[in-house]
């Protein structure tokens, strides 16, 4: 599955067969040894690869990507590209999906989305400003890499946004009513227990995909997938800034997950990561009172900033970071390109 054009040559190929290489040395001509950390380019999913395709200039391998088939709920016909990479040069990279959406027109399949690698459970996403350094969990990419996939005929899908409370205080009056009215409903608030890791995995795995299960593009997934993830994490978990909300039968009713931002070493900043509910009308409140928790215990531990990253810009999280005064801090945008007929011969 090679094509050619104005000394652009794709080449289709897999992990690890004799073009993998090729692959990986694309980010030679994009990162220089500080930002090659931060961008992730060597954390590739392996799992559901249909294939992967290298753009070669002049026999110089500068851009990259990898298709997925990926498993959403509510979407069929749809492949994602993921471990997206280039130099900035739009003919290349438009030459580069032309041969993507080629591949899939040959499948029947009507749409690519992307960035994503393969589900919303891997990184996905582009930051549309790096206005602010980038922070811990956050992957970072050339700033030219969303005019690239514009050029190359893609069209905004949805939009995300990271605020920053730069102030830790909040309106303790109105969290409190909340508090009470949640502990006589029988709620209890506790930190994560790092002692029994595994079995707090095993408690939170129905209720995170049950809290997730309608968000957009929400892929299933299963148990040891998931508990390998919160494996891979613990080293990095301060259950400080962990908190469990429980009801009376000890079942989990609400989250929150924050981490301390490990790359910025001048001021103490605190991320937020997940908050999640149980719906019952019962538990309203909870995420604010759980957010509450997490600015007393980063307050108490000198922290002077929160982040609340990654938001779907229709996510109840927006409101509930406009009311501990978080303000837009970057925005980041998932695009998709329809497939509608092959465009260039292969």
């Amino acid at each position: 599955m090679n094509s050619t054009l104005n000394n652009i040559t794709i080449k289709h190929c897999m992990p690890h067969n004799d073009l993998w290489s090729s692959f990986l040395a694309v980010t030679d001509a994009i990162y220089d040894s500080s930002k090659m950390p931060l961008s992730g380019a060597l954390n590739i999913p392996e799992k559901k690869i249909i294939s992967a395709f290298i753009a070669f200039r002049d026999n110089k391998p500068l851009a990259r990507l990898v298709v997925y088939e990926p498993n959403f709920t509510e979407e069929t016909s749809v492949w994602c590209f993921g471990a997206f990479e280039s130099i900035n040069d739009s003919e290349l990279c438009r030459h580069l999906f032309d041969t993507v959406i080629n591949a899939a027109a040959a499948k029947c399949i009507k749409n690519i989305i992307g960035p994503m690698n393969g589900s919303t459970w891997e990184n996905y996403r582009i930051a549309l400003n790096w206005d602010y350094p980038t922070f811990f969990s956050e992957v970072y990419q050339p700033p030219y890499y969303a005019q690239l996939l514009i050029d190359a005929g893609f069209q905004t899908l949805a939009k995300y946004s990271t605020h920053l409370q730069s102030n830790i205080s909040y309106a303790a009056d109105k969290i409190q009513p909340l508090r009470t009215r949640l502990k006589q409903n029988g709620v209890t608030i506790r930190n994560m227990d790092l002692t029994n890791f595994e079995q707090e995995i095993v408690k939170l795995y129905p209720f995170i995909t049950s809290a997730f299960a309608h968000n957009f593009l929400y892929s299933p997934i299963q148990f040891e997938d998931f508990r390998d993830k919160y494996r891979a994490q613990k080293k990095w978990l301060d259950t400080r800034f962990v908190y469990f909300a429980e009801n009376e039968e000890k079942e989990l009713i609400g989250l929150v997950v924050g981490y301390p931002d490990y790359f910025n070493q001048t001021n103490k900043t605190l991320i937020v990561k997940t908050v999640a509910r149980n719906p019952d009308k019962k538990y309203n409140g909870i995420a604010q009172v759980l957010c509450a928790n997490i600015s007393d215990a980063a307050n108490s531990l000198g922290f002077n900033r929160i982040i609340h990253a990654f938001m779907h810009q229709d996510n109840k999280s927006v409101n509930l970071s406009g009311f501990f005064s978080g303000e837009k801090l970057r925005e980041y945008a998932l695009y998709n390109r329809m497939v509608k007929q092959p465009l260039i011969e292969n």
